[in-house]
């Protein structure tokens, strides 16, 4: 019993020391370069919103309400306005993506 609960507070105590990355994303203010150099899992965060983000645009207008988004392409969209621009705002880049699958002049 002395090993086993030995064992534990060791395990206990080498969770507590152990350090967490933490990343914050924020979609307003980062550059399409923090979003393409971001961990996978991150650019995925980035990709969900920037999806929502312009569906949830697209239904404010009743000219594009009825335009489904299909996020494969919209995710695309993305990396490819983050490529080419990477000093931008990645919030720009789902303007630009909106636009594109709008229809209308970029933003």
């Amino acid at each position: 019993m002395k090993v086993l609960f030995a064992s534990v507070a060791l395990l206990a105590t080498q969770s507590i020391t152990a350090q967490a990355d933490v990343v914050s994303l924020q979609f307003y203010k980062d550059s399409c370069q923090k979003f393409l150099q971001s961990e996978t899992e991150d650019q995925n965060m980035y990709l969900w919103w920037g999806a929502g983000r312009i569906s949830k645009d697209l239904q404010k207008d009743p000219k594009t309400a009825n335009i489904k988004v299909d996020d494969a392409a919209a995710s695309q969209m993305l990396r490819d306005y983050c490529t080419a621009h990477p000093d931008a705002l990645f919030v720009d880049a789902a303007d630009a993506a909106k636009a594109q699958i709008a229809g209308t002049p970029k933003p």
